[in-house]
């Protein structure tokens, strides 16, 4: 299976009129990523997009589409990669991994966790890097790799379409942010592949 990421351009907004009002969409470029993705790009402040794919290579795109590195980790990715304000990219891998790269495709290093990583990391103002895996563990990561603390969790944490997931007791947390956090006593996850 070949798949492309295409960045275009489509609007429809009503802007109080009884009729909405269509904009044409654009393709402004594609580039191809190989095998499928489930995982957001990530864009830096030089417009550079990062995804991760299922092939366990994490793609570094021009503003122009054109390929600028990629990075292989060998194993699965199904998260959004974050990206810290001095450009270094964080994502994890189903090798159990968490990787932390330079903006020019190099590894700065990565940190071993007991399951697979299928959570976005979230990146606190002092530069900590927060982020759970399915070993039950939610890392807390200082700018070297090195751990800081770990907090248990009741079951794996994972990536679902609205959010990061993370068990509490006999339920689950899932959600985007504070304000969408929502309890549910019960939980399937699917992976739309």
């Amino acid at each position: 299976m070949k798949v492309e990421i295409i960045l275009g351009l489509s609007l429809v907004t009503s802007l109080g009129l009884a009729q909405p009002v269509h904009f044409s969409a654009t393709n402004l470029w594609k580039a191809d990523v190989g095998v499928c993705n489930q995982s957001s790009p990530s864009r830096d402040t030089n417009g550079v997009l990062y995804v991760t794919t299922w092939n366990g290579r994490l793609y570094a795109i021009n503003s122009d589409g054109s390929p600028r590195w990629t990075y292989d980790t060998r194993f699965e990715s199904v998260l959004s990669p974050a990206i810290s304000d001095d450009g270094t990219i964080y994502f994890g891998s189903r090798n159990h991994r968490i990787y932390a790269i330079d903006p020019q495709g190099r590894p700065k290093w990565d940190f071993k966790t007991g399951g697979w990583v299928d959570a976005s990391a979230a990146i606190g103002g002092d530069g900590t890097i927060y982020i759970g895996s399915w070993d039950k563990m939610f890392y807390s990561l200082n700018l070297s790799g090195e751990k800081r603390w770990e907090f248990s969790t009741a079951g794996p944490i994972f990536l679902m379409n609205d959010g990061i997931s993370i068990p509490v007791g006999h339920a689950w947390m899932h959600g985007a942010s504070k304000q969408k956090m929502q309890r549910s006593d019960s939980m399937m996850a699917s992976c739309g592949v």
